[in-house]
């Protein structure tokens, strides 16, 4: 032997004579390294997206929209403000799903329903949509990202939708004082500009 570790599954069936006593075991043994180090490796894979995933603060959604039903987990439920419960299978029109429609801002209202009926048709595979939702007593901005993983052969309708969601109140906040800093820098530069032709023009007329 190498020093490395084999996978063995073991099978196996006993006999026993008329008193009860077990007298011969007959059985097989298979390796399965390969499959247990698959497993394994989806196993790891999983846990390092799932660390990618909390870190960049993604939640997950899953629309069965053949079905008619969605889950949310719990950062997603999260980022949505809580509207859809989380870890649990919700029919699509129930009154969380009708809320969270609800709570999308005015501004957002076409262009939201415009990409949903454009992934229902079947016209697109994915979608990314920035807007605004209600939540807390003020708006925050969601990024939302879905995409079709199967569709049906016959007619191309989508079957399942995958995707994420993600709060990204804090960089629209960001940007909005960049931008507010940047209009104070040329405000600034045209006071100064605007007092220093005056001075020129005071000396003149001293």
């Amino acid at each position: 032997m190498d020093g490395s570790v084999v996978h063995l599954k073991t099978e196996g069936k006993g006999q026993f004579d008329t008193e009860g006593r077990l007298v011969r075991i007959t059985g097989m043994t298979q390796a399965i390294t390969a499959e247990a180090e698959a497993e394994a490796a989806r196993e790891t894979a999983q846990a390092r997206l799932r660390v990618a995933m909390d870190g960049a603060g993604f939640g997950i959604y899953e629309l069965d929209l053949a079905q008619g039903t969605a889950w949310f987990d719990a950062r997603a439920a999260r980022v949505l403000g809580g509207l859809v419960p989380a870890e649990s299978l919700r029919t699509v029109g129930d009154a969380a799903w009708r809320a969270l429609l609800a709570a999308v801002h005015p501004q957002a209202q076409a262009a939201f329903a415009q990409s949903w009926r454009a992934i229902q048709d079947g016209s697109r595979q994915d979608a990314s949509l920035e807007f605004r939702i209600g939540r807390d007593g003020d708006f925050a901005w969601i990024w939302c990202h879905g995409t079709v993983l199967d569709r049906d052969m016959a007619n191309g309708r989508p079957g399942r939708l995958v995707g994420i969601v993600q709060d990204v109140t804090e960089r629209h906040r960001l940007e909005a004082e960049r931008r507010q800093g940047q209009k104070l820098q040329v405000l600034g530069q045209l006071a100064a500009g605007i007092a220093h032709d005056m001075n020129n023009t005071l000396q003149v007329i001293a």
